[in-house]
């Protein structure tokens, strides 16, 4: 009875504890030194008397101790806490941190049951989303996206309910984003392409999220694929019924995008950001990004004209003459040319006959 009552008196401390610190919200801010002795005097009110008195009916787990991340990747953090059948939520209290060397900044609060968004701290504000649909099975589930760097630290969950306290910690460290060489394009005018990308692990990639998009201002959606189903509303105009995704390329791991008659809009730089989350196993199984650039030139075509004819002097040059012309005009001159010795015959031979007819006249007379 005497450890009932004196849990029951630090849940009573601690709740009050935390009023202090949620009233405070939109009123005047404290100092960064008494903002963390607050909240760290809050924990230790929290942790140690609970520690040894409620541990043994009330659990909180971590899914996994350590996570490691790229910057601008996503992530998420899991939690498990014991429940009990027919339990009112309106005494579930629930407070997740990021504790580094010196700050404390809050990513998750939820209070009397009800979340309460207003506590989330600046950076992380629109880049959190919790899976209310497990938080009743006792899961607290965390999707943080776009890493930053500063999102590495240790993150504590402290959960506080009728029948127990507990708590529970892990580490994330995110690294610099690791960018993929970039891959260069080169079409003319007209011509179908083919963007390739394959991934190390060769991940079924059937019903992942894949977003491409040109590099412009403003930027223009090239491709978006959602758990596995094309989003052609979604796709900028210009690019609406060229782009087309090989689905068999998909199953074995690899992005294979064809666009078809390429124009000199296309030119650019690309961006394809791909996430893959395994719903069975609840976890991100692949998220990768990589980048090409397009340069669409204007089409080349053939001369249609004929380099010019040198021939020997005296003789017509033509210039200017297509392929087809240029064949008629040499036809009709070399056939001038070869006819030229049997009209000079002709009229030698005509010229012959009226010279002996004049003799002949002339005999008579």
């Amino acid at each position: 009875m005497e450890d009932s009552g004196r849990c029951i008196r630090v849940f009573r401390r601690s709740r009050s504890c935390q009023k202090t610190k949620w009233n405070r919200i939109g009123g005047p801010k404290l100092s960064t030194t008494e903002g963390i002795e607050e909240k760290m005097i809050c924990r230790m009110l929290l942790l140690i008397p609970c520690s040894s008195v409620c541990a043994a009916t009330f659990v909180v787990n971590v899914t996994q101790s350590s996570y490691q991340a790229e910057e601008n990747h996503n992530i998420t953090l899991e939690w498990t806490f014991t429940t009990k059948p027919d339990v009112s939520w309106r005494f579930l209290f629930i407070i997740c941190n990021l504790i580094t060397d010196n700050r404390v900044l809050t990513l998750y609060h939820v209070h009397d049951g009800v979340e309460v968004p207003k506590s989330q701290d600046g950076q992380f504000a629109g880049r959190v989303q919790s899976d209310k649909d497990v938080l009743r099975e006792g899961r607290i589930r965390l999707y943080v996206s776009r890493l930053r760097t500063n999102d590495s630290g240790l993150y504590v969950c402290d959960v506080k309910t009728d029948y127990g306290f507990s708590s529970e910690k892990c580490q994330l460290n995110v690294t610099g984003e690791l960018r993929e060489k970039t891959t260069f394009y080169q079409a003319e005018e007209d011509d179908n392409i083919t963007i390739r990308w394959d991934s190390q692990n060769q991940t079924d990639m059937s019903l992942t999220n894949i977003i491409c998009v040109l590099l412009s201002k403003p930027e223009k959606v090239f491709y978006e694929l959602m758990d596995g189903v094309e989003l052609p509303e979604s796709q900028y105009q210009q690019f609406s019924g060229r782009v087309q995704c090989d689905r068999d390329a998909l199953r074995e791991g690899r992005v294979t995008l064809h666009l078809s008659r390429v124009t000199a809009e296309d030119s650019g730089r690309y961006r394809c950001e791909i996430n893959n989350y395994n719903k069975t196993l609840r976890r991100w199984e692949l998220q990768a990004e990589f980048n090409f650039v397009l340069n669409v030139t204007p089409a080349s075509h053939e001369e249609s004209f004929m380099s010019p004819i040198t021939t020997k002097p005296g003789l017509v040059i033509i210039k200017g003459a297509t392929h087809r012309e240029g064949g008629l005009l040499i036809d009709m001159i070399l056939h001038v040319l070869t006819m030229g010795p049997f009209v000079c015959g002709v009229i030698v031979g005509i010229r012959e006959m009226v010279y002996i007819d004049r003799q002949q006249k002339g005999r008579l007379h």
